[in-house]
């Protein structure tokens, strides 16, 4: 039985997950990605929650504190009339957006680094 090697294995498929494993694809790592369910996204595709925080300061001023692959993913969620925000919720600034178009979204990134 032959083993296929890589330099970096990550454990599930959340945004956690695909962020770790783009992030090493892109410094040049060959990497194995397991996610035990058949879609990216953990809880973020599958538990519907819809909103996305700590994108934005919650000051009267509204400044985006976040960038990389995460901004990355909330472009590309843009880009397709899935994200709606930032919107102010209570205390906390969220971004919405539609949980099977971030399913797609993730699929889409992981693919385009080489995913299989």
């Amino acid at each position: 039985m032959e083993v296929e090697r890589k330099d970096v294995v990550v454990l599930g498929g959340g945004p956690c997950g695909v962020a770790a494993a783009l992030a090493a694809r892109r410094l040049g790592a060959s990497v194995l990605l397991v996610e035990r369910y058949g879609f990216l996204g953990g809880t973020a595709t599958s538990g519907l929650y819809g909103s996305l925080c700590g994108f934005y300061t919650s000051g009267p001023e509204q400044v985006q504190v976040v960038r990389g692959i995460a901004w990355e993913v909330v472009e590309l969620l843009s880009s397709q009339d899935a994200l709606m925000g930032p919107v102010r919720s209570g205390p906390m600034v969220v971004l919405l957006y539609d949980p099977p178009t971030l399913r797609l979204v993730l699929d889409e990134m992981v693919l385009k680094e080489g995913g299989e």
